[in-house]
């Protein structure tokens, strides 16, 4: 029999970056390199209101970088 255990903590950036894994990375990386990072926590505050699980907040900064990136008015053309 098991039992599920849930975890809730409040991360910076800094801690976040910790945390994520695989193109996540990437995207903070960018987002560090425009200094965006209080705009990102800003913005996953204000999409995800009643929190997130780890899992859908890595998947987000992975897969839907292109939408983080146009709020953030970030520009990765060359």
């Amino acid at each position: 029999m098991y039992i599920t255990v849930t975890e809730t903590k409040e991360l910076c950036f800094e801690e976040l970056k910790q945390e994520v894994w695989s193109g996540a990375v990437d995207t903070l990386k960018t987002i560090e390199e425009f200094n965006k990072e209080d705009e990102l926590l800003d913005l996953i505050n204000e999409m995800f209101t009643d929190g997130l699980e780890m899992t859908t907040l890595n998947d987000f900064l992975w897969f839907d970088d292109e939408l983080i990136f146009s709020y953030l008015d970030i520009s990765l053309a060359a």
